[in-house]
């Protein structure tokens, strides 16, 4: 059995894989089984994790830092509200799925006009 793999990044995170990982994270974008979306920026969540056994949670600090501290639990409870909170920014993010969409995001991140969203196939 394959598991499924979606991913949420901001548009500055994804900026960064980008430039440095571009034909991995297109490789992912193109494979069965993944997702990959990218949010605006200015998510308070540094990082979230969802599987059918357990939630992880992780913050930034007071100043805006990767904080590196997690909270984890594996009642169902949390694990269906950490599934609610991932579904919430998963419905507000745009899906790359193709090079071209890809291509499109790098040429707009290069020429400083990512303030707003980029033109992807919204989900």
């Amino acid at each position: 059995m394959k598991s499924e793999v979606t991913l949420i990044f901001t548009e500055s995170v994804l900026e960064k894989i980008l430039h440095n990982y571009e034909k991995k994270i297109t490789k992912f974008a193109t494979m069965q089984n993944t997702e990959l979306f990218v949010c605006n920026d200015g998510v308070k969540l540094a990082e979230l994790i969802v599987s059918d056994r357990g939630m992880m949670l992780s913050l930034f600090d007071r100043n805006g830092r990767f904080y590196h501290d997690y909270i984890y639990c594996s009642e169902s409870q949390a694990i269906n509200w950490a599934a609610e909170l991932f579904e919430f920014y998963k419905s507000g993010a745009w899906q790359v799925d193709n090079e071209i969409v890809i291509k499109n995001f790098i040429y707009t991140s290069e020429n400083g006009t990512l303030s707003k969203p980029v033109p992807l196939s919204l989900q």
